[in-house]
């Protein structure tokens, strides 16, 4: 049956839609998360619609569970100004939990746009979730300011990996270790909620609302909520998508540097688009206006260039770029088993360097587990939470390293000394993957 039907059009409340079919899960959409992505707000009243068509047609099965979408930033999304991202902080670089118990502290007249915002989508999201009694996914929906193929992204854990490459773009892991107060990381992470996000195109392209619309028409079929995407949506849901997804579709990506804009901010070049190959301190990227000169930023990383930042208005905060690399679908297979493995996992906590601090938690003194550290605790799932990895080197730099590195951690290992505590590494097992 259903609760409520999708919400008129004109200025935006939190609530678009809360539809019921039978029992079943729930699907959380959340749209304009940023204030100038209208397109997920677009696609999740549509997909709302024929919801609810779907469900007053009296044909028997309709729809399975509940599908509620919520707008991300509220204010921001009703501003005047059309390429207003936020008001006055990224919402999308808050969602952690000690800037809830921040602003949960202030009095209300005393919290900025963003704050009232946090508190307003994080209770929203938990209301939901408390009253579902089956599973809940949260998919969230983004567009971007340069031209790009359109793409989805995930933590690195396997649920979400799966649920990612349902959708047939290219999946980009890694983010949760680049960006802090990322809502699906918070949902993931924090809630247990399977979360992902999807990235349809630019915020100008129209063809982005039909992406986002393909795209939840997917996760509702994967999720057992519809029999047949297709026939819901009224159009090749697949085809769309892989349309969007160009050349790389399926391919899967993992983030290898994030450079902020900084200040002045980094203006991207004409060339520097969306996944092209960029080689480490050869290839320009980007340039910066100082009063007496002009700086050339040249790539930080070997790998494919990522989301460069083409707002019309950049904080110093806000990411430029990124870099990534493909991941070999080999190596996913291998982490696949290796997290399945107890006696991997025992095996790990005892190499030199790493020391055990909780049942899924480890402590890793990186003058020991050297070079190739990072690699290896993201192939049996572990995320950083509190460190610095070094930055990715070439083949060679790394075996250089790494003739540096053994005599170092075999005279530490010997002497029985330990890393200075501001220096360990702390890593976590992906929650999903427990």
């Amino acid at each position: 049956m259903t609760e409520h039907p999708p919400a008129p059009r004109g200025p935006l409340t939190r609530t678009i839609a809360d539809l019921r079919g039978s029992d079943g899960p729930t699907l959380i959409c959340t749209g304009g998360v940023h204030g100038n992505e209208p397109a997920g707000i677009h696609a999740a009243r549509e997909v709302a619609r024929k919801l609810h068509a779907l469900g007053s047609s009296g044909t028997a099965p309709a729809w399975r569970g509940r599908f509620v979408a919520m707008v991300g930033n509220v204010a921001a999304c009703n501003a005047a100004d059309p390429t207003l991202r936020y008001i006055e902080r990224d919402l999308n670089r808050l969602v952690t939990p000690e800037e809830i118990r921040r602003a949960r502290a202030l009095p209300p007249s005393e919290r900025h746009a963003e704050q009232q915002e946090l508190l307003e989508l994080i209770d929203a999201i938990n209301e939901t979730i408390a009253d579902s009694p089956h599973a809940t996914t949260l998919l969230d929906l983004h567009t971007v300011s340069s031209p790009s193929p359109a793409f989805a992204y995930a933590e690195d854990s396997l649920p979400a990996r799966q649920l990612g490459r349902s959708l047939g773009l290219p999946l980009v892991l890694g983010f949760e270790e680049e960006l802090s107060g990322l809502l699906a990381d918070y949902t993931t992470s924090e809630l247990g909620v399977l979360s992902l996000v999807v990235e349809a195109g630019t915020h100008t392209d129209p063809a982005s609302v039909s992406v986002h619309e393909a795209a939840i028409w997917t996760v509702l079929e994967t999720q057992g909520m519809i029999d047949s995407a297709n026939d819901a949506a009224r159009f090749d849901v697949a085809q769309r998508l892989r349309t969007a997804a160009g050349r790389r579709a399926g391919r899967v990506f993992d983030i290898r540097q994030r450079v902020p804009v900084g200040s002045p901010p980094l203006e991207m070049l004409d060339s520097a688009q969306a996944f092209t190959r960029v080689w480490k301190g050869l290839t320009r990227v980007a340039t910066r206006h100082r009063p007496d000169r002009t700086e050339t930023l040249r790539a930080p990383a070997d790998g494919l260039l990522f989301m460069p930042n083409r707002q019309p208005r950049k904080r110093p905060e806000d990411d430029a770029f990124f870099v990534l690399r493909p991941v070999w679908g080999r190596l996913m297979w291998v982490s696949a088993r290796l997290r399945a493995m107890p006696m991997a996992h025992r095996l790990l906590a005892a190499l030199p360097g790493v020391r055990r601090a909780d049942e899924h938690s480890l402590h890793i003194d990186p003058s020991i587990a050297a070079v190739m550290a990072r690699d290896v605790l993201h192939l049996f799932g572990y995320r950083v939470l509190r460190g610095t990895p070094a930055p990715y080197h070439r083949p060679w730099t790394r075996v250089a390293m790494a003739c540096i590195a053994l005599p170092r951690a075999l005279f530490r290992s010997l002497g029985g000394r330990r890393a200075n505590p501001a220096e360990v590494w702390i890593v976590r097992r992906h929650r999903l993957d427990l």
